[in-house]
Order: C-alpha cells, then structure tokens, then sequence
C-alpha cells in the first residue's frame, strides 16, 4: 500500500482524530501534573502519556475499530493497547524530551514537543494497534 493511500484510508483518518483530542489530553494532564502536582517537565509527562493513551484507546475502541469483534475483556484489550503503543510511546517520549531538553521549560515549547511527540508515534502506533489490538476476526470487516 502507498502511503497516499494509507493517509486516506478511514480508520488511519479516525486514529488520527483520536490521536489529536488526546494531545489536548495528554497537553491538559500535563499542565495539571506541573501546576497541582508539583511534577517537573519529564515525570509529568508519563502521566499525561498515561491519560492521552488511555483516551485515545477508548475512542479507537469505540470508533475507529468498533466492527472489530474481541474476545479479550476490557482491561485486557486497554492493557495490549498500552503495551503495542508502547514502541511509538517510547519515540513519542524520546522527541518530547529531546525538544524541550534542547528549547526549554516554557509553555510553548512542551506544547510543540507533546504535538511533535504524538506526530513521531502516530503510524507506528496505528499499525501495532490493527495488528494486535484491535485485530479483524470477521471476514466481513475492513
């Protein structure tokens, strides 16, 4: 598949709106792990990480793949979802803090890096996620 047509296939396109509403997540959780928690720039991203991953797995459950049968209960299918998206969390995590280690602690620039971050992820975490989270059982499926 090319990639123009991997950009428009619908699910990718789904993924990626989950991916955005959980940036404004992970940005929001971020500015409360600062500001309420007392946390610094990288501990506080694990958090904020947690709860955009955490968002995007329910919207990706219940839209981007909602045909897609599953035999696994909830906590196990949140649990592989963690775990697949843990390659692009990892690159996700490594420009975030290469971004603000390089530019600084200011509003600005952590909100660029957690969107640079997100944007590192994004297809690495939609191919691990349609191969084992949220895999086809149904021959009918897309």
């Amino acid at each position: 598949m090319n990639l123009w047509k991997f950009i428009q296939n619908r699910r990718f396109f789904l993924f990626a709106v989950a991916g955005v509403v959980a940036f404004f997540v992970d940005l929001f959780a971020l500015i409360i792990s600062r500001e309420v928690l007392g946390l610094g720039l990288y501990a506080g991203r694990f958090i904020s990480y947690l709860a955009a991953a955490t968002c995007a797995w329910y919207i990706n459950r219940t839209v981007t793949f909602k045909q897609v049968s599953s035999n696994d209960s909830i906590v196990m299918q949140w649990w592989k979802y963690l775990w697949a998206n843990s390659v692009g969390g990892v690159l996700n995590y490594l420009v975030y803090a290469l971004l603000v280690y390089s530019f600084g602690d200011h509003i600005i620039v952590y909100s660029l890096a957690v969107g640079a971050g997100s944007l590192s992820g994004l297809v690495v975490n939609y191919t691990l996620s349609k191969m084992f989270v949220f895999k086809n059982r149904s021959p009918n499926a897309e």
